[in-house]
């Protein structure tokens, strides 16, 4: 999406420089689990860094990153348009813990800015939930934990007899992409001999 010379361009070279501004756009927790007490200290020794939790634009927000050169943003921070570097002048890069940046960010940022992901941290934990959910639905489970809970022994004896109808076992099952996400959901499965 973005071309070589921008890229080159775009790299980060504050060597000399007073250490320059940090937006972090995150809610306390969040940012605690992406940035415990070491790394915050570090964030400290590279950038003045200001943490704004908030979910919109507001005007500390805006006032901010009329300074920032660099933001960190995150899936419970505030949407940015494509007005951006006019509230941002300076800034130069955004770094986006999480995996989607696409529709996170308006085409025309790619072009003036470096945009950064990271999708790998979420990406096993997001198919763990993915695979729960599969499981979870494709079972049944909703129907025989009412079953189980009667005084009727029936549904014990019609899974002896007949098996379970929703077993995914051997079963295929499609995928509507097949990211990083997808991949590792797929990983997950094998075990259940899918196709």
């Amino acid at each position: 999406m973005l071309n070589e010379n921008k890229n080159q361009r775009a790299v980060l070279n504050w060597a000399g420089m007073q250490r320059p501004n940090l937006v972090v756009c995150a809610g306390r927790e969040l940012f605690g689990s992406f940035f415990p007490p070491l790394l915050q200290t570090g964030l400290s020794r590279q950038f003045r860094w200001h943490r704004e939790g908030a979910r919109r634009s507001n005007p500390v927000l805006r006032r901010r990153l009329a300074t920032a050169q660099a933001l960190i943003t995150t899936w419970d921070g505030p949407q940015f348009s494509q007005d951006l570097p006019r509230l941002a002048p300076k800034l130069r890069i955004i770094a986006h813990c999480g995996g989607e940046v696409k529709s996170r960010f308006p085409r025309s940022l790619f072009d003036e800015l470096t945009i950064t992901t990271a999708p790998v941290p979420m990406a096993r934990a997001t198919a763990e939930l993915g695979a729960a959910l599969l499981l979870y639905a494709a079972r049944n489970v909703d129907f025989y934990r009412e079953q189980m809970r009667t005084r009727s022994n029936r549904i014990y004896n019609d899974l002896h007899l007949q098996g379970a109808p929703e077993s995914v076992i051997g079963r295929e099952v499609a995928m509507i992409g097949f990211g990083r996400i997808g991949r590792a959901l797929v990983d997950m499965l094998r075990g259940f001999d899918l196709q």
